[in-house]
């Protein structure tokens, strides 16, 4: 759709009520808080200036730039002014009551209403007024848009303040009838927002119409949910203050935008202009004569395309190949849609997920005629279509070794240092690509409940809480709306005191809801020894093995511990203790089936190098190669892990103290590997069958979206199927769901796998 230019400054053409604007106001507490700033509501689905159609009107002070260019331009090209003399428009001066009136006649004339012949008024101060001024000064009399100064004066001279402007012109609007499709409004006046059948929050952003009165109050934001009426500010609408004739300009501009006047000739414009996916678009074809009169029963032939060329050909005519619909690009008087009594024709259709749509309407001159841009009386429009969110990605700044309880669902935060969680929400589109969105509605709910948890118990190196409720749960949501990355900040205030357990809940309409526990607990930094962390694979050096294998050692909500206990410094000799070994295993390169014959190095293994620090515990392993395993020999590394903490010093590990122990630790060493693809095919079942070992080695690695279960390294992407429960779930949850219940090949099939598809299924 063709849209004035100025709306980047005060003007709102949109759908109607189904299709209205959203303005949110960015929420990063679990307090709602109301909205200052409503959006309208009740604006115009058409343009009545479309700025490629109206000239400019050459005012000297106006220039181009100016905030309010085009709705001077629309004024002047519509009669409504004809500038304060010398080609100048005056547009900083205010309006005065006797050109007050004369411009409301004007424009009610082109909005369609009927008006009275000019009579006798009872004002005792316009006998001295040019025959126009006094006539209209009569009209809006007895039209009930003003009842003058006083009883029997009219003021002419006095400057119009912009709270009487309000009154004027929601008056003058009540008399029109806005532009329809029948029952299907395209157009509003204020009797329709005091109707407010959309059932809307209506009001203003305005805080200075307080002390004003109720009549004026109600104009104001009747006026500002139409889109009529604007602020000289975002929040001051200054109703004291004098109108100036471009801050009229702009409201009768907009005016002109619900009425059913049209630009000469033959419009068609289209509403939404920009839509996600396959969103219905409107179109209206217009058709008036030199006098802006409409023209009724006139046959249009029209027809539009997702083709990138517009559905023409090089010499401008129709290429039938690519027009949709059914379209032939010929004109008919006898076949083709016909303009109603208001000189319009609507018809809708449905846009191309992803394509920009071209639509030309056109009146021929005989029947038969073939359309040609270079020939023809047309009109284009046109609405582009965006992708839609497919899903949500929600991040979270929790440190990843956080301990979960609840079944998994749950992050302990420690409340004694974080006052919050900050949630990161990204919409991605069907590829999973970062889906750059503004203004998509991202439903929160958090639901809270007072709690005491006692997340000090440890347990086999894994923190062992429990938590017990005590009150009931209170809840809020918010709505927030993404900004021009497609993205939302979203943060969770902790409590001020008592520990607490919040459920947070992320959606859209476009997705799937995503739901997050959060338990704030001021327990006592406790040890955790978390996972080790090697290279994925390891690689010889002719005839050694050389790697390093690190436990981070940090506390139960994942952090670097605080050390304010001395027996949690994490010192060498006193709290942390470790006991590290290894032993070395061959495999024979496999044969046809795919199966390892595997066996024991003889007196390869021993203790590595170790070293424990605060942050964490290292070995470094070294392994020489007996000479006679050197060549045809594929090796892996059992690692077996005991760190541990004595805390009250005793001697004695009690149940709150760490014990972290893993003998199974398998790491996979490639012999001249080249690339990932080395690993793909090796399954590793003849291992398992003669070696004994326990192969319960999986890891998710969600960052680069790649799993390793044991000797096989997959990649995945949101394309691929992922199975749990016995149902298909999005990629987000598979990974939560691989976090809480996959800790072994055991719990895991891949039942198809291939380059562009794969079916995983956690059992």
């Amino acid at each position: 759709m063709a849209t004035h230019s100025s709306i980047r400054w005060s003007r709102y053409v949109t759908l109607p009520v189904a299709l209205s604007l959203l303005v949110g106001v960015l929420v990063i507490s679990p307090v709602p808080t109301d909205a200052t700033d409503p959006a309208p509501d009740y604006l115009a689905s058409f343009d009545a200036c479309p700025d490629e159609i109206v000239p400019m009107a050459g005012f000297v002070d106006v220039p181009s730039d100016h905030p309010n260019a085009q709705d001077i331009d629309c004024i002047a090209y519509y009669g409504i002014t004809n500038g304060a003399g010398a080609k100048a428009f005056m547009p900083e001066s205010p309006v005065i009551r006797e050109h007050m009136a004369l411009f409301l006649v004007r424009l009610a004339g082109l909005l369609g209403i009927n008006m009275p012949s000019p009579g006798e008024t009872p004002f005792e101060d316009v006998a001295s007024l040019e025959p126009e001024s006094r006539e209209a000064i009569s009209q809006i009399y007895q039209l009930g848009i003003t009842i003058g100064a006083t009883a029997t004066t009219y003021a002419p001279e006095r400057n119009v303040r912009r709270s009487e402007m309000a009154l004027f012109l929601q008056r003058l609007m009540d008399l029109m009838t806005p532009a329809a499709d029948g029952r299907i409004p395209f157009g509003y006046t204020p009797d329709d927002v005091n109707d407010n059948d959309g059932n809307f929050d209506i009001g203003s952003p305005f805080q200075d119409l307080a002390e004003v009165r109720h009549t004026v109050h109600v104009a104001v934001t009747q006026l500002y949910e139409l889109g009529v009426a604007t602020g000289v500010s975002g929040f001051v609408f200054a109703p004291d203050a004098e109108m100036t004739r471009a801050a009229l300009a702009e409201s009768m501009a907009a005016i002109l935008d619900h009425s059913n006047l049209r630009p000469r000739g033959v419009l068609v414009q289209v509403t939404p202009s920009r839509g996600v996916d396959d969103f219905e678009i409107v179109m209206m074809v217009s058709v008036r004569d030199d006098n802006f009169a409409p023209i009724v029963d006139v046959a249009v032939d029209w027809f539009y395309t997702d083709h990138p060329r517009e559905g023409l050909e090089s010499d401008g005519t129709c290429d039938t190949k690519t027009i949709l619909g059914g379209g032939d690009c010929v004109w008919d008087a006898d076949e083709d849609g016909v303009t109603d009594l208001d000189g319009n024709l609507f018809e809708d259709f449905h846009a191309t997920p992803g394509a920009t749509m071209s639509v030309n309407a056109w009146v021929g001159g005989r029947d038969g005629q073939r359309f040609d841009r270079d020939t023809a009386n047309y009109s284009t429009a046109r609405a582009k279509s965006e992708r839609g969110a497919d899903s949500l990605s929600v991040q979270h700044d929790v440190p990843a070794n956080a301990a979960r309880i609840g079944g998994g669902r749950a992050l302990i935060v420690d409340l004694d240092r974080r006052p919050s969680v900050g949630f990161a929400i990204q919409l991605l589109d069907e590829d999973g690509a970062h889906l750059e969105r503004e203004g998509v509605p991202i439903e929160i709910e958090v639901k809270s409940r007072a709690i005491r948890v006692d997340a000090e118990d440890v347990r086999y190196g894994r923190p062992d809480p429990d938590l017990f409720s005590l009150g009931r749960d209170t809840s809020f949501d918010t709505t927030m709306l993404t900004d021009e990355k497609g993205s939302v900040i979203f943060d969770l205030r902790g409590p001020v005191r008592n520990e607490r357990l919040d459920t947070v809940t992320i959606g859209a309409d476009c997705c799937t809801s995503h739901t997050q526990q959060i338990v704030w607990s001021d327990g006592e930094s406790v040890l955790v020894a978390t996972s080790p962390a090697f290279e994925l694979y390891q690689r010889r050096d002719g005839d050694r093995i050389e790697f390093t294998v690190e436990f981070d050692l940090v506390d139960q909500y994942g952090a670097t511990l605080r050390g304010i206990d001395p027996l949690y410094t994490g010192r060498p000799s006193t709290d942390v203790e470790a006991n590290i070994s290894y032993q070395l295993f061959h495999a024979p390169v496999p044969g046809a089936d795919r199966t390892y014959v595997v066996g024991a190095v003889p007196n390869v293994g021993g203790s590595p190098s170790i070293r424990i620090s605060r942050k964490g515990v290292r070995a470094d392993i070294e392994i020489a190669i007996p000479p006679e395993f050197t060549e045809g020999h594929e090796f892996v590394v059992k690692v077996a892990a005991q760190i541990f903490s004595d805390r009250d010093a005793d001697a004695y590990l009690d149940s709150n103290e760490v014990r972290y122990f893993d003998s199974d630790l398998l790491v996979w060493i490639v012999n001249n590997a080249r690339g990932e693809e080395e690993f793909d095919q090796m399954q590793g079942l003849g291992f398992a069958a003669t070696s004994g070992l326990n192969l319960k080695e999986v890891e998710l690695y969600a960052s680069d979206r790649k799993y390793r279960t044991f000797f096989t390294l997959w990649s995945y992407d949101p394309s691929h199927m992922f199975q749990a429960n016995g149902e298909i779930v999005d990629i987000e949850t598979f990974e939560e769901l691989w976090q809480r219940r996959v800790n072994s090949i055991d719990d895991l099939d891949i039942l198809v796998y291939g380059s562009s598809f794969s079916l995983t299924v956690i059992k």
